[in-house]
């Protein structure tokens, strides 16, 4: 079975051949690989010109989008061959049992994601990241952290010709999230495999650490699924959507991340852990 591996990039020469050689060392070796690089003023066109110069599955697409990682990956979907859609951002990389692992769950799922490493840029120390999770039903996303990392994905390519990932502004950062809830809705068969098969490295610049209009979309979201929900689910939901935007304003303002963190804590219907954090942010609070 071919496999389309998704790569988006702009600007990725520092990690961009760690990221390929992830891919070349990979056991199971079906597999093409789609670049759409967005106008790169560093040398990471040439890197990929370098690289498919010594594989014939590999492609280039370069487009000039402002930086919509969301048309990128939708350019890369059109362009696929493969049966199944594999994503990797450039800053991120697999280890070498990562395609073989998950094909084989594709005989009774059509969404695969796993667990991660998480490692800092600069230091290469691994961060302790959030756990993740198996999800079944739709709130789940709505009230826990979402658990799937998009380069940690792979997909029927038939479900992705229908559900492409939206390119509206107000979900930028937030796009992957939001084609997950609209697939999940669909009753798409989703499989979590807790083996760590890939490593995500956080960066400052990269697009997934940008918290701007992060509150506006969950927002959007939020409002766009609640009536999907029963009356417990909407208010689960709802008191993690105030914990997460006390996440993302956290730094910036923490006099307002106090006021959601207080609405958590006392909603009765949120998660125990969650309440937990809650209550350690607010003591990180009252001590800065």
């Amino acid at each position: 079975m071919l496999v389309s591996i998704i790569v988006p990039t702009f600007n990725s020469e520092k990690y961009l051949k760690n990221c390929i050689e992830s891919i070349l060392s990979q056991s199971y070796k079906n597999f093409e690989v789609i670049f759409v690089d967005n106008s790169s003023k560093d040398k990471t066109v040439q890197i990929i010109k370098d690289y498919i110069k010594q594989n014939k599955n590999f492609v280039l697409k370069i487009v000039n989008n402002e930086f919509n990682i969301a048309n990128s990956r939708n350019i890369g979907i059109q362009n696929a061959k493969g049966d199944l859609i594999a994503f990797l951002d450039s800053d991120d990389y697999w280890y070498s049992k990562k395609l073989e692992k998950c094909l084989k769950f594709f005989q009774e799922y059509d969404f695969i994601y796993h667990d991660v490493d998480l490692i800092e840029n600069y230091s290469g120390k691994k961060i302790k990241s959030y756990k993740r999770y198996q999800i079944s039903k739709m709130y789940e996303l709505l009230f826990r952290n979402n658990p799937i990392a998009t380069s940690s994905v792979i997909i029927r390519k038939k479900i992705l010709d229908k559900n492409k990932f939206s390119e509206e502004k107000k979900f930028r950062t937030i796009e992957d999230f939001e084609l997950w809830l609209r697939i999940i809705n669909n009753k798409i068969k989703f499989k979590f495999i807790q083996s760590k098969l890939g490593c995500l490295v956080e960066r400052p610049n990269s697009i997934s650490s940008i918290k701007v209009n992060k509150i506006h979309g969950f927002k959007i979201i939020f409002l766009k699924y609640l009536k999907y929900m029963n009356q417990e689910e909407k208010l689960k939901s709802y008191a993690y959507l105030k914990y997460r935007f006390g996440n993302i304003i956290f730094e910036k303002n923490k006099k307002r991340s106090f006021k959601f963190y207080l609405y958590t804590i006392k909603n009765n219907k949120i998660n125990f852990d969650i309440k937990i954090k809650s209550i350690i942010k607010i003591i990180k609070i009252f001590f800065s």
